[in-house]
């Protein structure tokens, strides 16, 4: 009886002190957005680092503070480091996008405005992280190129609309944070 008492306790403090790695309870809040990168790079510990540095980024390229959500955050392949494609909504109903990564890329386009306080103008990250987003009329949109590693802002319809005009690609901006 005692023997069968002691191994009951064993087994009971055996699993009650296993210790069990939860998912962080914003990433619970919200399944889809995941914080860590294919190649296991953790962009933020949770929702709300990642939303901070939203409005941080949100800042940076509109001087504008507001509250930013992020509503889904999507990594291209890359062999090192990421790339992250982070679409988001400000307090006031706003919806932009914006990149974000570490891997090393080029920035092309026609108009390219840097944010770095290196001071610095270089196409090519070196190391470091950095932002890009867009300005300009609604479809200026951030994309990467995962053939050619290059970060553009390229103005993409999504729909043809009839009587719409083509907007020039030389109307789209694109503003590039980097910091170590």
């Amino acid at each position: 009886m005692r023997t069968s008492f002691i191994t009951v306790l064993g087994v009971i403090l055996f699993f009650a002190c296993q210790r069990e790695e939860m998912p962080v309870k914003s990433e619970q809040q919200n399944p889809s957005i995941s914080l860590v990168s294919p190649n296991g790079i953790r962009i933020a510990n949770n929702l709300k680092d990642i939303n901070n540095q939203t409005s941080e980024a949100h800042f940076d390229f509109f001087k504008s503070r507001k509250e930013c959500n992020v509503e889904s955050i999507v990594y291209e392949k890359v062999e090192s480091g990421f790339v992250a494609n982070v679409k988001y909504k400000t307090s006031d109903g706003e919806s932009h996008t914006f990149l974000m990564g570490n891997a090393k890329v080029k920035f092309v386009g026609t108009k390219i405005s840097y944010l770095s306080k290196a001071g610095g103008r270089t196409n090519d990250t070196g190391g470091g992280t950095w932002t890009v987003t867009c300005s300009g009329p609604s479809c200026c949109t951030p994309t990467f190129n995962l053939l050619t590693n290059q970060a553009s802002c390229p103005c993409v319809q999504t729909a043809n609309r009839v009587g719409a005009s083509a907007v020039p690609e030389e109307s789209c901006k694109m503003e590039v944070k980097q910091s170590n």
